[in-house]
């Protein structure tokens, strides 16, 4: 009897880890790739020399905060059976949201032209910090569900 319970838990681990293993290397990883192309964005517009505050109003409104959302949507309609997955997925939209409100505070900040209102901005950019921290939380549920699932570094995707 115990081996009979036995086999079917590692059946089980190595059913979940096929799935797993697919959701980290495309959906994950996708969400990876595009949430840092946002970030990356959003980092040229300012730092260096060539900051000006139009510009990066202009990018969040036509670019940046619309991808935001997309991917957002994105995650959100993801769904899975797999409890780590789901618990990965509700952090990643924690993650996500936290950054919308960063990046909408931000817009707000630099709607009057004249005169920023650097509190939100300032509001804004504590909330990309939180954001920011949220990449520990996710890396510390992926490594947990890699050691608990037996899936080896080789069978996944990296991202750059």
């Amino acid at each position: 009897m115990l081996i009979f319970i036995t086999s079917c838990d590692i059946y089980r681990v190595f059913k979940e880890n096929k799935i797993i293993i697919e959701f980290l290397n495309n959906d994950f990883y996708n969400w990876s790739i595009e949430e840092n192309n946002i970030i990356n964005e959003y980092n040229k517009l300012i730092t260096g020399e060539n900051f000006k505050s139009e510009i990066l109003w202009m990018k969040l409104n036509s670019y940046i905060l619309p991808k935001t959302i997309e991917l957002r949507e994105t995650i959100n309609s993801y769904s899975s059976k797999n409890k780590e997955i789901e618990e990965l997925r509700n952090i990643s939209l924690e993650k996500i949201d936290i950054l919308i409100e960063g990046f909408d505070m931000i817009k707000k900040g630099f709607e009057n032209k004249k005169n920023p209102d650097l509190n939100i901005i300032y509001k804004g950019r504590d909330r990309i910090n939180i954001f920011n921290q949220y990449n520990k939380k996710i890396n510390e549920k992926v490594q947990k569900i890699i050691k608990d699932y037996y899936i080896k570094p080789d069978e996944l995707k990296r991202i750059k």
